[in-house]
């Protein structure tokens, strides 16, 4: 690492999985343990960027009625629409945003990063674990 990466730009990462709704939770829970995720960018066109987190996921998956097969083949719109799943909104930054701002607004969750004229647009993602 040299001196000159200052921006989120110079860590993201590029190619961002993200979730979506159609999506069945069993899908979603391998694409996080295959790929070591913690989170899953959404797009939500009610609500905007938001986050699945692993924690919700397994909080949906591991239900006390012990129906966990209905649980895996739910798709995320309806875990969301019945408050099993609560994204929070994710946290979004521009490509020359300095790591440091970055850092201060994470709260142990990622950043996502917009295009710079596109704000809808996602072109990155970046960790406190890519930071490091």
């Amino acid at each position: 690492m040299t001196n000159d990466c200052t921006t989120v730009a110079d860590f993201m990462v590029k190619i961002v999985i993200r979730a979506e709704l159609w999506q069945p939770l069993a899908f979603l829970r391998q694409q996080m343990l295959t790929n070591s995720f913690s989170y899953l960018p959404l797009w939500n066109p009610r609500q905007g960027w938001r986050l699945v987190s692993d924690h919700s996921l397994a909080i949906a998956l591991r239900r006390t009625d012990g129906k966990r097969e209905d649980s895996l083949g739910m798709t995320l719109e309806k875990a969301i629409a019945d408050s099993i799943i609560v994204p929070p909104e994710a946290i979004l930054v521009k490509p020359d945003v300095e790591i440091h701002d970055a850092l201060g607004l994470m709260n142990d969750r990622p950043v996502l990063v917009q295009h710079p004229d596109n704000p809808d647009e996602i072109i990155g993602i970046v960790t406190a674990f890519d930071l490091m």
